[in-house]
């Protein structure tokens, strides 16, 4: 009854006219049905709510907000933080597409290897279609916050389950993510970066050093 409530409570908002088409009522904010079938498919315990505080951080160092088991498994919601000029190294997802919304402070982003930088202030939307290889990094010295929105399931899989680079080849065969590591590093030279993002030291000068 309370979870009843707090949702009628939600949707009281929703103008009357949408409401209607769905067979609900502007004063009750849904009708009986609509609100059984609602309460119904969200079977997994997930909240209605989810607080500031609240999350699940990865393996993969990205705090899932939203779990798609949430949302019939159509699509996650994460957040993610990059340190001053650190990169995301390029890679390309074969099973969703994804949005980046930036929250504090700017990402640059390349698709496809053409050169070309995009500039994202915070408040910017960044689209990234499944099968185009992208890469995105901090330019600056501050640290990034930004939001990941992933369609599916894949991608909050990969971060979940990948623990270091020994994992990586066996997740991209699972999960469709496949990373270009050299190209990465062709990226931090000719951007003036100083790491990727979760590549430990030893590693990261082993790429460099094949520049």
């Amino acid at each position: 009854m309370k979870r009843r409530k707090l949702l009628q409570l939600a949707m009281a908002s929703i103008p009357g006219s949408y409401l209607a088409a769905c067979g609900a009522s502007s004063n009750t904010g849904l009708s009986d049905t609509a609100l059984s079938d609602i309460l119904a498919g969200d079977n997994d315990g997930q909240p209605l709510l989810v607080l500031p505080s609240e999350g699940e951080m990865t393996t993969g160092e990205m705090l899932i907000k939203v779990p798609s088991s949430s949302m019939a498994g159509h699509f996650s919601i994460m957040h993610g933080e990059l340190d001053g000029l650190q990169l995301l190294p390029p890679h390309t997802h074969e099973f969703e597409d994804q949005a980046v919304y930036v929250l504090e402070g700017e990402l640059a982003f390349e698709f496809a290897g053409n050169g070309e930088v995009i500039a994202a202030p915070a408040g910017s939307y960044v689209i990234k279609p499944r099968n185009v290889q992208h890469a995105f990094w901090n330019p600056g010295s501050e640290k990034v916050r930004y939001v990941e929105f992933s369609t599916e399931s894949g991608f909050e899989g990969y971060v979940r389950d990948v623990e270091g680079a020994d994992s990586v080849p066996q997740l991209e065969l699972d999960y469709g993510v496949i990373h270009n590591m050299f190209y990465a590093g062709e990226l931090v030279k000719t951007h003036g970066l100083t790491s990727i993002h979760r590549v430990p030291q030893a590693d990261f000068d082993l790429i460099m050093g094949m520049i």
